[in-house]
């Protein structure tokens, strides 16, 4: 029924790519079951599954998020009037966050060195990459009219092109 629902409700192509992850964990937890019957036990059973999967409390909280929207949209769609079970699941903290520190610059420029050393565009983008911050879809998906080197400050156009988007408004 999950699945069938998720096919159903696709909205667009970020929403589905996450739904799809997200869902697909839902399932693996408490199996394929009618929405109407999940209850609040079955969510922290869900919470519970994300942490043995060694997900930390920010990727736990986005993805409920994430499964907390699709509930609230099927259940418009299905007339489900029971409340959300997502919704309010504590989630522990785990400081995981805290944890994670920035790739020192004397990688980042050995890093840039080796990508000069190769003319190919796998170096290339790369080396956009750690300039810039760009994802690596963006690197990938500019033209070549994107890089102004003949202007007084060299400069690339970022810009959404029909085969590939930005960084999202949240990014």
């Amino acid at each position: 029924m999950i699945k069938y629902l998720f096919h159903r409700l696709r909205r667009d192509r970020v929403f589905a790519k996450t739904s799809a992850r997200n869902v697909g964990f839902l399932i693996e937890s408490i199996g394929e079951v009618d929405l109407s019957s999940i209850k609040p036990v079955n969510a922290c059973q869900f919470r519970d599954h994300l942490i043995a999967k060694g997900l930390v409390s920010t990727s736990i909280r986005r993805v409920l998020s994430s499964v907390n929207a699709f509930y609230n949209l099927a259940s418009k769609e299905l007339g489900i009037t029971n409340p959300n079970p997502f919704a309010g699941i504590f989630i522990p903290e785990d400081n995981a966050a805290d944890e994670r520190l920035p790739v020192p610059l004397n990688f980042i420029r050995l890093i840039q060195r080796e990508c000069f050393k190769v003319n190919d565009p796998q170096r290339w983008s790369i080396a956009i990459i750690s300039d810039t911050g760009m994802r690596l879809s963006e690197a990938a998906g500019m033209l070549t009219e994107d890089i102004k080197m003949g202007s007084n400050v060299p400069h690339i156009t970022l810009r959404k092109h029909p085969w590939r988007s930005l960084k999202t408004a949240s990014s």
